[in-house]
């Protein structure tokens, strides 16, 4: 069999077109080079089991797709993305579990698995802080005053008499020489302070709208005594042998006499009636100033009587300062009461369940957080290192932030487990009042000795939807059930 010359011809030339195909596809496959390192953006500073999303962008010389990952440095790295085209963004989202400063970095791959060199660590830089702003409040040993309007303005007492408003942002908004108390916030925004014998509306601009005197000697310890605001804009204010209800525009409605010294502040409950302690007798007066009942409280120590929560039965818990706590019907007769013993002077949390929430300690003795059912049996307590004081406050996934020692604010789940903890470094003199969603506020000492600040503090909820879920029920300190 022979072979002619064109068919030797033609078998060269396919040999030929092959091995340059092979060539090429040879000196493709060694010329393939990675992608550039991604570039990759999202926030600098962020709290806690907040989730945060990031977006990566990877370009390829080549005209490759690439597939994008993310090293969160918290021990995790995400999978690698689904393919794109060279220049598409990806983004992904993550949540970190403790404060630090974490060097988020991103690599890109080909389909090739060429695989990129990390992204620049500094373009990632993210700082897990609970702190969003502090504020130096300009006095040493100052008010523990601390509440917030509907609009997001922090307002701040102050030691030498007035208060600061600072935006959401912490910058200051306003200062007023007039008051330092604890301030409540009305409806329409008017801001009620009680100072000395005198009671005072300033208006959401700082301005005086008016003010009355009680009529009475001042009382040195009185300066830190809130009004209580009722769903109409009734302003509620005790003070020594009375109980004042005035109108939003400072008409005095009518004063209810008591049978001692008043010092500490009403409350309203769910129907409207105001709840009053005074020397021995715990009162509840209808709105329009009569008596529904009174209940003599009786306690050994001569204690201060206060209405420090509602149950979502209408139940009344009563904290009787270093001494026990009641609970009444709210037809006025006695539920059950406890007699913790040393116990200061914080108020109680009741949460959407009707359980009972209350620090069983002091400045000077190491206490537990407490949980009881709404019957009165013990639920659960939880040791708290330095131990737990302050009124809890209730957030809407279950975790309650407590004071624990001095100066550390502390947040524990529903197991009673510490989930994160942050030192102040000084002495915190405020309960945790929730702002917004996502925003929680104390108020602490800079030091043992030093002036005040204000710290807005990252959290990853609000307040619980929950009978009475802090101090006075709300940020607005209405001390108002709803």
């Amino acid at each position: 069999m022979t072979t002619s010359r064109r068919g030797l011809v033609h078998v060269s030339g396919l040999l030929f077109a092959c091995c340059l195909v092979l060539l090429v596809g040879c000196r493709r496959a060694a010329v393939n080079t990675a992608p550039e390192p991604p570039d990759i953006d999202g926030p600098r500073r962020g709290g806690l089991d907040t989730v945060y999303t990031y977006t990566v962008v990877a370009t390829d010389s080549d005209g490759d797709s690439v597939s994008l990952r993310i090293d969160w440095d918290d021990g995790d790295t995400s999978g690698w993305s689904c393919w794109v085209a060279s220049g598409e963004t990806v983004q992904m989202s993550h949540a970190w579990q403790s404060f630090n400063t974490y060097w988020v970095r991103a690599q890109a791959r080909d389909p090739h698995d060429s695989v990129s060199a990390w992204s620049r660590p500094s373009s990632g830089e993210l700082l897990i802080d609970p702190v969003r702003w502090r504020y130096e409040v300009p006095d040493i040993n100052g008010s523990w005053s601390l509440s917030l309007a509907l609009d997001g303005t922090v307002y701040v007492g102050l030691a030498e008499g007035g208060i600061d408003a600072l935006n959401p942002d912490g910058t200051r908004r306003w200062r007023s020489v007039v008051a330092s108390s604890v301030s409540s916030v009305g409806p329409d925004g008017s801001i009620y302070l009680v100072d000395g014998n005198w009671v005072y509306a300033l208006s959401p601009d700082g301005a005086l709208e008016w003010s009355d005197s009680l009529e009475t000697g001042p009382m040195d310890d009185m300066y830190w005594y809130h009004v209580c605001i009722g769903a109409d804009g009734t302003v509620y204010v005790g003070y020594d042998r009375n109980l004042y209800a005035f109108r939003p525009d400072g008409v005095e409605m009518w004063r209810f006499p008591l049978l001692d010294v008043h010092y500490t502040h009403p409350a309203v409950g769910p129907d409207g009636t105001i709840y009053l302690g005074a020397g021995e007798t715990y009162y509840a007066v209808r709105p329009d100033g009569t008596e529904k009942w009174r209940y003599p409280m009786g306690y050994p120590m001569g204690g201060q009587s206060t209405a420090v929560a509602f149950g979502p039965d209408g139940t009344i818990y009563v904290h009787v300062h270093f001494d026990s706590l009641y609970a009444l019907n709210p037809d006025g007769t006695r539920k059950w009461a406890i007699y913790p013993g040393y116990w200061s002077g914080y108020g109680v949390a009741v949460g959407s369940d009707g359980a009972v929430y209350y620090c069983s300690g002091s400045l000077y003795a190491n206490g537990e957080l407490v949980v009881r059912n709404p019957d009165g049996t013990l639920r659960n307590t939880f040791a708290v290192s330095g131990g737990a004081r302050g009124t809890p406050a209730l957030a809407s996934d279950g975790t309650v932030y407590v004071i624990a020692g001095e100066g550390i604010v502390c947040a524990l789940d529903k197991a009673g487990a510490v989930r994160w903890r942050y030192n102040t470094g000084g002495h915190v003199n405020s309960d945790v009042v929730f702002g917004a969603a996502g925003t929680a506020y104390v108020r602490a000492s800079i030091g043992r000795f030093g002036p005040d600040c204000v710290y807005a503090i990252n959290v990853p909820t609000g307040l619980a939807d929950a009978p009475w879920p802090m101090y006075l029920h709300d940020p607005q300190h209405t001390g108002r059930a709803r």
